[in-house]
């Protein structure tokens, strides 16, 4: 295998509208560390590297440090791009890859040094005490970079995604191979397969005791059930005979919306609860719960769809990283403890892949030289970023059936610990937050556990919250913004407030730039 290397960049500390440049970089193997400093530290970085026949990592390089790379590859230079994020290309021998898309977590959640970032401005960081300072800084980084990534491929193999390696671990855990169905079969199942469930149900300022409670691995938990796999789909006149086929279908119905159900809009998804009829698409699980609690009255069954094939479970690869995440953490193993919670966390996901999304880079000097099949993406420096469709060749779909039916589990679980707990206020994904609740608490998998009990809590909308905890604290949450529990707090009670990122979004298609937003409180939850 290739030599492992990690690599890292400073630059000015952020500042809104000052866009950022590199002024050193680390070079890190083994006890090996290079440094480049200085205003062509980039330039020289470069040239230090390209020859190297090796794999180069950064963290969080895609969304980063590659950004100020990528000017200086070479014509017709292939680019994997995963969400936007730049997840792999080459530049000369070296190939570059974002450790992100292995490792989704802060640097932090394993080794990280602090800093004071002021010490990066142009006028203090070349006096020799600050400058020893940030190299050891740089240093440290780049060392406990290299010992997370190159444990978890010692562990797991030199792959590209997280999502790759979980399912190379998991057809070894359970003997199990994949299967490939068609871009037919995941269009037929689509509308069944959603994401969690995301609600605030009141919104404002609210003096009052609730409790905040999480599912103990909901995800895991609901991979030890069993879910359909196969290559063919079978269609049904109303609903199916017992309750184990129920619990594996996906079923089309009509009755009146009183927020037991998802519907996609154009803003995401809801679930209406404004008594009107509609169809929905939901899985058996959510049938199956709504039916137990007694919370479905007048409906029509229309379809129900099932894979005929033999169902799958995943205990034995759940079991396996369950217990080895509990040792870890008893042993203070770190870094064998976030690379089972992340195992745990990242295999179902691939079988719900819809690789028809997927698209083809190639960076190139020369756009003209291109048949039509390729069109222009995006620009920077002298190049021009061509895209295609991915190729049907390349495009693997796996079974999305197993995935709309885990996370339809993980629905059910949500829509009964809301139907029978007392003025639910917030929920997403595998939490709530509820004034009383008579759910099972516990440290098992698929219990529930208190997060926090508070006394207080200011709610704007999805993804923006302030919670007072009886620790003193704030539980928060403000997706796409960095804001204070006061700020959230102000915005809860009517006011608008302007965030101005210090920190400037990187895209390859549209360069680093700074995108202010206003943020004000949901009117409609």
């Amino acid at each position: 295998m290739r030599e492992i290397y990690v690599a890292d960049c400073e630059t000015e500390p952020f500042l809104f509208g000052r866009i950022p440049h590199p002024f050193v970089w680390g070079l890190y193997r083994k006890d090996e560390f290079t440094i480049f400093w200085g205003k062509n530290s980039t330039r020289d970085f470069i040239n230090y590297v390209r020859n190297l026949d090796s794999i180069i990592y950064a963290h969080n390089g895609g969304k980063f440090d590659w950004h100020y790379v990528l000017p200086y590859v070479d014509d017709a230079t292939k680019l994997l791009l995963i969400d936007g994020r730049i997840a792999a290309f080459k530049l000369g021998k070296a190939e570059f890859r974002d450790s992100y898309s292995i490792l989704p977590i802060p640097l932090r959640a394993y080794k990280k040094d602090d800093v004071d970032y002021t010490l990066f401005e142009p006028k203090k960081r070349n006096k020799p005490v600050n400058k020893e300072k940030i190299k050891d800084y740089l240093r440290t980084d780049c060392i406990y970079l290299y010992e997370l990534v190159t444990a978890f491929i010692k562990r797991f193999g030199c792959h590209q995604t997280l999502a790759v390696a979980a399912t190379a671990c998991w057809r070894g855990i359970c003997k199990q191979k994949s299967i490939h169905t068609t871009e037919q079969f995941y269009n037929v199942l689509q509308p069944y397969y959603y994401g969690g469930r995301c609600e605030c149900f009141e919104v404002g300022i609210f003096n009052l005791n609730f409790i905040v409670l999480d599912i103990n691995s909901a995800y895991s938990f609901a991979m030890l059930h069993n879910h359909p796999f196969g290559l063919s789909l079978d269609e049904h006149k109303g609903l199916l005979k017992n309750k184990s086929e129920i619990e594996r279908s996906f079923i089309r119905i009509i009755t009146t919306s009183t927020g037991l159900f998802p519907i996609r809009t154009k803003t995401g998804l809801e679930f209406p609860n404004d008594n009107k009829e509609r169809e929905f698409f939901i899985t058996g699980w959510e049938y199956l719960t709504a039916k137990k609690l007694n919370l479905l009255q007048k409906h029509k069954i229309e379809t129900s769809l099932s894979v005929p094939a033999k169902p799958i479970n995943f205990k034995n690869y759940v079991k396996y990283f369950f217990k080895e995440k509990e040792r870890a953490r008893k042993e203070k193993r770190q870094a064998d403890y976030l690379f089972a919670k992340l195992m745990l966390n990242s295999l179902y996901g691939k079988f719900g892949a819809n690789p028809s999304r997927y698209n083809e880079y190639i960076v190139t000097l020369q756009p003209e030289k291109f048949d039509t099949s390729w069109s222009p993406a995006g620009w920077f420096s002298d190049k021009t970023i061509m895209s295609r469709e991915l190729p049907e060749y390349k495009q693997h779909f796996n079974c999305v059936a197993t995935a709309a039916s885990i996370t339809g589990f993980v629905r059910a679980m949500l829509m009964q610990a809301l139907k029978t707990s007392e003025r639910p206020l917030y929920c997403d994904t595998d939490s709530v937050a509820v004034v009383n609740h008579n759910l099972l608490i516990g440290n098992e998998i698929g219990q529930w556990k208190i997060e926090a009990r508070c006394d207080y809590a200011a709610i704007a909308g999805k993804k923006l919250y302030a919670f007072h905890t009886d620790k003193g604290d704030y539980k928060t949450a403000c997706k796409g913004v960095r804001l204070t529990p006061q700020q959230i707090i102000k915005i809860a009670k009517g006011e608008t407030f302007r965030f101005s990122p210090d920190v400037p979004t990187y895209s390859v298609f549209n360069g680093i730039s700074f995108t202010e937003r206003t943020v004000k409180m949901t009117k409609k939850c």
